[in-house]
């Protein structure tokens, strides 16, 4: 309920709209879309409103295909950090309209990641280092421009420091020039610059070690992904609702989260991910061979 009306006061925005911030290499088209779904649903029922940020800031790279993906569930724009500007140099900026098969989303690379590291123990801030980030020539080159700071996933939000920090870097600039905002808002106002350039094509390389480890924790995300179509096509074939199917759709997303299914999480992390796999594939089979078993009694 805190969230809520934090929501409903417009200081808390919402963004994502996937069930988490997912790898994009490995799962297949239909846990895409399923992301998107699930995840329409809680919002709209929690906070009575769509999602059109995409948010896939960690995430290690992405297929050209994505914008499709991205469009066809409702997505307008798309903001990432990876690949950087050294792993992916023929980016045309970092504003640029994402292509594939004429649908798009407006893109956005973070200049300078989700993470300053301007934080230092206890509690203090690397003033030096953050006022050179601040004063980049991309910042007063463009007319709009988006910057994030605080911990990140990595902790939590932005220390008092910080905030006491931009407070008074805020209060030093002309008269809206800085201020604090939302993804939704910076988009808004990007979208109406001027030959904002196209790209087709993939958003690699980054962290391409993690796609050769933990092989058993791929291969049981793509036999879920498989049980769980197969299963959906069982239960339409015996006039039943895919919806028994959601709890199962809900633990294969989560394992599809950015540090789990790419292999860059925790030993205890892994085996986790395989139990639970493991209990999908196991929930599927269980049900499909139930209402097979059961049409086939049926049957002249």
């Amino acid at each position: 309920k805190r969230i809520q009306q934090k929501v409903a006061e417009g200081r808390w925005e919402v963004t994502g709209g996937w069930w988490v911030e997912a790898d994009t290499n490995l799962p297949t088209e239909t846990s895409f879309y399923k992301h998107a779904e699930l995840s329409r649903v809680f919002v709209r029922e929690h906070f009575g409103k769509d999602i059109v940020v995409a948010y896939l800031p960690d995430s290690f790279g992405h297929p050209a295909t994505l914008p499709k993906i991205l469009a066809t569930t409702g997505f307008k724009y798309f903001i990432f950090c990876r690949p950087n500007p050294r792993e992916k140099p023929d980016l045309p900026g970092n504003l640029f309209y994402w292509e594939y098969e004429g649908h798009r989303v407006l893109a956005y690379r973070l200049k300078h990641h989700y993470l300053q590291y301007g934080i230092k123990a206890p509690e203090t801030v690397d003033a030096e280092r953050l006022l050179r980030l601040l004063k980049d020539e991309e910042y007063s080159t463009n007319p709009v421009n988006c910057y994030f700071f605080g911990v990140g996933n990595h902790g939590g939000g932005p220390a008092i420091a910080e905030i006491e920090f931009y407070n008074q870097f805020i209060a030093q600039q002309p008269a809206d020039e800085v201020n604090y905002s939302t993804c939704l808002r910076f988009f808004q106002e990007a979208s109406q610059i001027p030959n904002i350039p196209v790209y087709r094509g993939d958003l690699h390389m980054h962290a391409v070690g993690c796609y050769s480890v933990l092989r058993d924790v791929k291969h049981t995300m793509r036999h879920c992904e498989q049980r769980l179509q197969f299963t959906t096509r069982v239960l339409e074939m015996a006039g039943k609702s895919e919806q028994l199917l959601v709890p199962l759709w809900k633990k294969t997303l989560f394992n599809q989260f950015h540090d789990i299914l790419p292999g860059s999480c925790s030993r205890a992390a892994a085996e986790q991910a395989q139990r639970e796999l493991g209990g999908v594939i196991s929930a599927c089979a269980d049900t499909a061979y139930r209402e097979l078993k059961s049409m086939s009694r049926g049957a002249p």
